[in-house]
């Protein structure tokens, strides 16, 4: 029986790996495949698709380079995704903080118009977005597009956080914005961190 297991968990341990290494030469093959391809010659890729470069150069990049100002398109997308996020964050953690912790007549009609913004397909708005881009440019736009998706998560994550320690620093005569800037953002940087990195890979997959 005690052999009988072994082998068992020998051979679940060797099916667990084939079926890991399986995965990644899926997802990493063709990122090595058009790496490779990108220093062979235009003959050499029509000629055999998977075949070792003749000679290693870098003229296909040149030419990109050349025919194409890819620096000046990197730096602007840079830019862009950058303010996005910095817009966002600004404006979400305020926000959220607002309607995580008060309670006044115009936080359910807020929270709605937040909420039905989520339900609005891409197909429906690309018409007006497109439109609006001239006027508002692409920062406010991909920040407004960004905001509710933030915002739940934000909400959420504030909420987890003690009131305890606000009331506390209330009692020690912290006004609003020092408890905000010195207790909440800190113990928040997790949740802030979380709405950066969906606000950044959003917006760049835009580009």
């Amino acid at each position: 029986m005690k052999k009988t297991s072994k082998v068992s968990t020998v051979c679940a341990i060797i099916g667990k790996y084939i079926f890991l290494i399986f995965f990644v030469f899926i997802a990493v093959g063709p990122i090595v495949w058009a790496f490779i391809s990108s220093f062979k010659s235009y003959s050499e890729i029509n000629s055999s698709a998977l075949s070792w470069p003749s000679t290693f150069n870098l003229d296909n990049y040149k030419a990109a380079f050349k025919y194409a100002p890819i620096a000046k398109y990197f730096l602007n997308s840079v830019v862009i995704v950058g303010c996005s996020v910095l817009v966002t964050l600004a404006f979400v953690a305020m926000c959220a903080y607002i309607i995580s912790r008060f309670e006044f007549k115009m936080k359910p009609l807020i929270v709605l118009l937040i909420s039905a913004s989520l339900m609005l397909p891409a197909q429906a708005i690309s018409q007006p977005l497109f439109s609006i881009f001239p006027k508002l440019g692409l920062v406010i736009v991909y920040s407004a597009m960004g905001i509710p998706m933030s915002f739940f998560v934000m909400t959420s994550y504030y909420k987890t956080i003690s009131m305890a320690l606000e009331e506390s620093a209330y009692i020690d005569g912290a006004t609003f914005l020092q408890t905000f800037w010195h207790i909440i953002l800190p113990l928040a940087k997790p949740g802030l961190v979380t709405i950066a990195l969906l606000q950044f890979i959003n917006t760049w997959n835009e580009f």
